[in-house]
């Protein structure tokens, strides 16, 4: 039942942002209705992913060091476009770690 009763991850306070589903009821990704930020660099580890959007390991290391040292360390508008779509994966990442800590948590307590 879990979620079908609001009691599952959608009302989790650390997740309920994240929660989506489709038109036919399908839960989806988390990382893949991470919001594009058109910051115009290639983000993506593959060929499949966004390349407009923070939304993987690779392409958080890859916007913090464009950020710092690549083509857009001046353009403060640009940073902020990148420290944005970083802010929105990074905190999608914790909610998922701090879901997991709270179920193991449930496992031994």
């Amino acid at each position: 039942t879990g979620d079908l009763d609001g009691t599952g991850l959608s009302a989790d306070p650390w997740f309920a942002a994240y929660y989506k589903m489709s038109n036919d009821g399908a839960v989806l990704d988390p990382y893949a209705t991470l919001a594009a930020s058109p910051i115009g660099i290639d983000l993506a580890e593959s060929d499949e992913s966004d390349e407009s959007a923070v939304t993987d390991g690779v392409g958080a290391m890859r916007a913090y060091q464009d950020m710092l040292y690549g083509e857009h360390k001046n353009d403060l508008a640009m940073r902020d476009k990148m420290r944005d779509s970083l802010l929105r994966y990074c905190g999608l990442d914790t909610a998922a770690m701090v879901i997991i800590w709270k179920h193991w948590l449930s496992l031994v307590g």
